[in-house]
């Protein structure tokens, strides 16, 4: 199959997974937005398409600002006025999930502070209406947008080493020490725990330089090597969602 016949295909199942994954969000019980969100993220964090919308919407994206007009107190209470932008509507809710996923959040505390109502359930109602639908739109538009000439974009975004924060560093250092101590336990050969050693010391580099590209191509041989071994299973589980959510986008808001 030629090349631009199988990104054309690729893209093409990551608009669908996308427009699937928040459809299901949307018609899913209040009790089940955590998972649902957390879902969502996940697909975005899949597909480099759908990454390359977040790298776009992020770029040069002011949070408090964009929060501080987009989430207001009246005298009736909070309120939810959406952004004018695409860029700013895409990268101001996945701020918002991020913040839910991460349980920095309360998602029935949001939903009924910011659409207030008679309940919870016609607050979530207006949520999806106000807030989930013209994300929806917004990013799929900027999807759409995405041509070949921003391959340049996606791969200059890919380099730049402020994508990552820096708490992701701290967050998987309990992780990162504990399959050190497992490690040092398991009846492996001195050359392979010297070999595991040095791809853990590699992971500790690009943690602390925050650079997505070494982290990436460090944490992808250790996490393979470790699973066959079947080696510190639950740390590398727990490893693996925190470096996507934090590639993914950045929680220091």
């Amino acid at each position: 199959m030629p090349m631009v016949e199988k990104e054309q295909e690729i893209q093409s199942e990551a608009r669908r997974a996308f427009i699937t994954t928040i459809e299901d969000m949307a018609s899913s019980m209040v009790v089940l937005q955590a998972k649902k969100i957390r879902a969502l993220l996940k697909c975005i964090a899949y597909y480099d398409e759908l990454r390359a919308v977040v790298d776009k919407a992020r770029a040069g994206f002011d949070f408090n600002a964009v929060a501080a007009e987009a989430l207001s107190k009246t005298q009736n209470g909070w309120t939810y006025k959406c952004p004018k932008s695409d860029k700013q509507i895409v990268a101001l809710t996945l701020a918002v999930f991020v913040e839910i996923d991460t349980s920095r959040l309360d998602f029935v505390d949001f939903i009924s502070n910011f659409f207030h109502s008679v309940d919870v359930k016609k607050s979530f109602e207006i949520f999806c209406e106000m807030m989930v639908k013209p994300f929806k739109f917004a990013f799929l538009r900027m999807l759409d947008d995405i041509s070949s000439v921003d391959k340049d974009f996606i791969a200059s975004r890919e380099r730049e080493i402020d994508f990552v924060s820096s708490g992701l560093a701290k967050q998987t250092a309990g992780f990162i020490a504990g399959i050190r101590e497992k490690l040092l336990l398991a009846s492996l050969d001195n050359a392979l725990t010297e070999d595991i050693e040095t791809m853990l010391d590699g992971l500790d580099a690009a943690l602390m330089r925050c650079d997505t590209l070494m982290i990436k191509a460090t944490w992808t041989g250790l996490k393979r090597t470790l699973h066959v071994l079947g080696l510190a299973e639950r740390e590398t589980s727990e490893l693996e969602k925190l470096i996507k959510m934090f590639l993914l986008t950045d929680t220091g808001y």
